[in-house]
């Protein structure tokens, strides 16, 4: 559950890495401005190419004043759903799971250990 005190700045109807790169960085650089953050999350909603999110972040960092960088790319991997995201999402999801640096495996409770360490072998091919 998150702070309700901590700042969250939305941003709707578009893409962060093609409509609205603009007001992304907007918004990135207002929250640094006025918050002055040690860290800044970003959740995409919705499908997306972690890749392309992670380009707009550099670019945002080599086109502002002020110094940002990217520590983790973290995706929540539902294992029970993987089977079906993959099939509706191809790559897109692939482009997030290959891009992150963090994977959390989440509803594993119901899968048997096999097919488990079978699924984990296909997010590390």
């Amino acid at each position: 559950m998150l702070d309700d005190k901590l700042p969250i700045k939305e941003i709707y109807a578009g893409c962060i890495c093609c409509s609205l790169v603009k007001k992304f960085k907007e918004s990135i650089e207002k929250l640094t401005l006025i918050y002055k953050p040690e860290h800044i999350f970003i959740k995409p909603s919705g499908v997306g190419n972690l890749s392309d999110i992670v380009k707009v972040c550099k670019k945002i960092s080599e086109n502002s004043d002020f110094l940002t960088r990217i520590n983790h790319l973290i995706i929540i991997v539902d294992v029970s759903a993987f089977d079906d995201y993959l099939d509706n999402f191809g790559g897109f999801y692939l482009d997030q799971i290959q891009n992150a640096n963090i994977i959390f495996l989440s509803r594993v409770d119901n899968i048997d250990d096999k097919k488990l360490k079978i699924k984990c072998s296909v997010l590390y091919l």
